[in-house]
C-alpha cells in the first residue's frame, strides 16, 4: 500500500503511530486526518483491497483527486456501489472493514473469524 511503519513487537498499543505513508487511496480515514494509528489501519487497506477485487473499482473516489475530498467521503461513507451479484455475506465483510471509526473496525483476529471467511473451512 505504498510505504508502510514498522511496531515495536514489545510496544503494542492500540494507537501508537503517526508517521503520515502510504497510499492515499488505500489509506484509512485516520491515517488521512493525521491522527495516532493502530493495527487497524491494515484491516482497512485489506477492505479498500477487497473491495476492488470484488468490484473492479476503488471504493472511494474523487476526481480531480484532491485529498481532503477523499478524506470527507471515506468518514461519511460515501462508497462506490457494489454489484447486486457480490454476495451479501462479501458485502458486509467488506463494508466492516471499510468502517471509517477505528473503534468500531474489526481487529484483524476478529476479521480472520468473522462467518464468510471461514464458510466452508473445517479446522483440523
Amino acid at each position: 500500500f505504498g510505504l508502510s511503519n514498522t511496531l515495536k513487537p514489545d510496544s503494542l498499543s492500540p494507537e501508537l503511530l503517526g508517521t503520515q505513508c502510504g497510499s492515499p487511496a488505500y489509506a484509512a480515514p485516520e491515517l488521512l486526518a493525521h491522527k495516532k494509528y493502530g493495527p487497524k489501519v491494515d484491516v482497512w487497506s485489506i477492505g479498500v483491497s477487497m473491495f476492488a477485487m470484488l468490484t473492479g473499482t476503488l471504493p472511494f473516489t474523487v476526481e480531480p483527486f484532491n485529498i481532503k475530498q477523499l478524506h470527507q467521503k471515506m468518514v461519511n461513507r460515501e462508497i462506490s456501489s457494489i454489484p447486486g451479484d457480490i454476495s451479501k455475506g462479501a458485502t458486509s465483510f467488506v463494508m466492516s472493514l471499510l468502517e471509517p471509526d477505528p473503534e468500531k473496525r474489526p481487529s484483524i483476529q476478529a476479521a480472520m473469524e468473522e462467518k464468510w471467511i471461514n464458510e466452508g473451512y473445517t479446522k483440523k
